[in-house]
């Protein structure tokens, strides 16, 4: 061959090798990617071989489909954990979990792991985990992270956790991450985050978590946002059920709660079935939310619950929540076994919102009772449930410097009060100032076992109230004049229609005041300016003594005396409390001077033909009564009908009898 001939061959041969070597190596490469891409699915003998080798702890494993592939390692499909020697739903399930790892010639096959991901895991956090005497125990499993193990601590080196879209113990989760790690007796949970998507905030929580097999103890650390739906599952798996009528009550909120917490779970020592140790601190600081339909500016709550030695207990302590018109603080233990709860309180907020909060259903007294300023509430004691071997007990003390009690205008009004059980309630130490003057007393309610109406036992003392404030505070444009004091003690239905039965005595004291231009006596002094002129101004200025007694609604009225320089006046009657207007029925009789003077005695021996000739009769509404002259002609004709002559002093059958 020529040399041209040669050069041509070699540049052929050279050309068409190097074109063979690209498609070998493109061939190689399309290979090497199908072989990376392609999984192949593990013959049935080889997954029931693994099942086994995964069941051999304390659970069984079982799984529909396992496959590998280079791109995407070992894949399980359907996936269910089930407890050993007991049936029913699984411990947990998921529907695939798929394990990456790279094989090291240098290292362990426990080394080979870098990640393992959960895709739709559930954990039913309603189902009872195995104890230590089912299975392996908790020191059998040690073995899994000795560096002697001759396949390698498992996770020695830090293997990434992946879950997605899974329902863990109750809440919905979007993903959770988390390193897992050990070290010989000991596994680590590090860098974990759950991302938490409810329908309408994104919620994020960060932590940590170890559980020493030695100790057989689990700390969890955690923080982040949380709305109290999610704090309630949450409390729901931790056996907390009572813990969660706590956050029940709350809703409408505008963020998710800052959260922070910590739990120490303890559990029982090897062989011995008795239930874990456990304890849960929360702090909740959060904003923007609602309790019962209160808006809060801002909520501050710590929390433990706390389970040992077969005893329950959850304090908060302190519970702070802050509207825009107030505060109240709130400190509880509450002891589940003996059914219950010993609290502190107090409270600034106005006196509709405290009775919202507390869900206070309005009763006689509260729908008569307006609050102008914000009252001072602070109360102690314990709550017995029904189920509690002793009854409720609460001491407290109110005090609010503005408030209207049925028509009375009160300041400065403090009271202590008690509650025993849930039939009595006790007011006690009750003082305030009331138009000048001061009001104290007592009061308690009694609720019938039954359920009845309660019964509101009365003990009240006013010294010199003035009736000019008084009236002057009911918008009464009126002259009257003078100071009141009141004794009294009644026993009132628990109905709004206090008056319709009640029951009592009392007194009723008028000093320096111009009685007789009370409405009730304007029919006298019309009668007496009328017949005598001028007189009426002789009149005005008077003292008075009302001793009474009411039985059933029905106020009888003995021996009323309205006492002036130069008149004084009897009276005997009744007064329906139970009927509109509260009709008066009754006898008045008018003297000269004050009759338990030395000049009123003498005046009375000279005058009382005179005074046998001034009496009334007296009936009608109490603000307008008829004031009829009962003269002497009159009462001869009621003796000759047998009636008996009446004395201004006297008690009259006709006058008292209960209508």
């Amino acid at each position: 061959m020529t040399p041209q001939q040669n050069l041509f061959m070699r540049r052929f041969f050279s050309v068409l090798f190097r074109l063979l070597a690209t498609v070998l190596v493109a061939g190689g490469c399309l290979l090497g990617v199908a072989l990376w891409q392609a999984a192949r699915d593990l013959p049935p003998p080889a997954c029931r071989w693994l099942e086994n080798r995964l069941s051999q702890g304390p659970v069984s494993v079982l799984f529909d489909r396992a496959a590998f592939s280079l791109s995407r390692g070992i894949e399980l499909r359907r996936v269910r954990l089930y407890p050993k020697r007991r049936l029913g739903a699984p411990l947990f399930e998921a529907d695939r979990i798929q394990l990456r790892g790279r094989v090291y010639r240098s290292r362990q096959p426990a080394a080979w792991i870098d990640s393992v991901t959960f895709q739709g895991l559930v954990i039913d956090p309603f189902l009872a985990w195995p104890v230590s005497s089912q299975g392996l125990t908790l020191q059998d499993w040690t073995a899994l992270f000795d560096p002697a193990n001759p396949a390698g601590a498992l996770f020695a080196r830090p293997v990434a956790i992946t879950i997605e879209d899974s329902t863990i113990f109750g809440i919905a989760t979007e993903r959770v991450t988390f390193a897992l790690r050990s070290q010989r007796d000991r596994l680590f949970i590090d860098n974990a985050r759950v991302d938490v998507q409810t329908p309408r905030f994104r919620e994020r929580v960060d932590g940590e978590a170890a559980f020493d097999f030695q100790a057989r103890r689990l700390q969890v650390n955690l923080g982040g946002t949380l709305t109290p739906d999610v704090i309630e599952r949450l409390c729901l798996f931790l056996d907390g059920g009572d813990v969660v009528e706590v956050f029940r009550d709350f809703g409408d909120y505008r963020a998710p709660l800052n959260v922070h917490g910590s739990m120490g779970l303890q559990l029982a020592a090897a062989g011995r079935d008795e239930p874990a140790s456990l304890d849960m601190r929360v702090t909740v600081d959060g904003a923007g939310l609602r309790f019962r339909g209160i808006p809060l500016t801002r909520l501050q709550l710590s929390l433990q619950w706390l389970k040992a030695n077969g005893q329950r207990k959850l304090t908060l302590a302190p519970i702070v929540a802050q509207t825009s018109d107030g505060q109240a603080d709130l400190a509880i233990a509450y002891f589940p076994q003996r059914h219950e709860t010993d609290f502190t309180f107090s409270s600034t907020l106005p006196g509709p919102t405290l009775l919202q909060a507390l869900r206070a259903a309005p009763g006689v007294v509260s729908s008569n009772l307006h609050v102008h300023t914000v009252p001072l509430v602070s109360a102690s004691g314990t709550l017995a449930g029904c189920l509690a071997s002793r009854a409720s007990r609460i001491d407290g003390r109110l005090v609010c410097d503005d408030l209207t009690l049925y028509p009375v205008r009160l300041r400065h009004a403090r009271a202590d009060f008690q509650i025993h059980g849930t039939n009595r309630i006790e007011l006690t130490d009750v003082a305030a100032n009331c138009y000048g003057g001061s009001l104290t007393g007592r009061a308690t309610v009694v609720r019938s076992p039954t359920g009845g109406l309660a019964r509101i036992d009365l003990e009240l003392g006013a010294e010199n109230v003035g009736l000019a404030e008084l009236l002057a505070d009911h918008g009464a444009k009126s002259s009257i004049e003078g100071q009141v004091s009141v004794q009294t003690r009644l026993s009132l239905p628990g109905s709004t229609q206090l008056l319709h039965q009640a029951t009592g005595a009392g007194r009723v004291t008028v000093r320096d005041g111009t009685i007789l231009r009370v409405p009730v006596f304007a029919g006298l002094t019309d009668f007496l300016g009328r017949n005598i002129p001028g007189v009426d101004l002789l009149l005005m200025q008077s003292d008075a003594q009302l001793p009474f007694t009411i039985t059933n609604g029905v106020a009888t009225i003995r021996d009323f005396r309205v006492e002036g320089n130069l008149f004084s006046l009897t009276a005997n009657g009744t007064c329906r409390l139970d009927a509109p207007g509260y009709p008066l029925d009754g006898v008045t009789q008018l003297r000269f001077f004050k009759q338990k003077t030395l000049a009123g005695m003498l005046a009375r021996l000279i005058t009382l033909p005179v005074s046998k000739m001034m009496q009334f009769r007296i009936s009608g509404p109490v603000m307008k009564p008829e004031w009829n002259y009962f003269g002497i002609v009159e009462q001869i004709m009621d003796s000759i009908r047998g009636r008996p002559e009446t004395d201004g002093g006297g008690e009259p059958d006709a006058m008292t009898r209960e209508p």
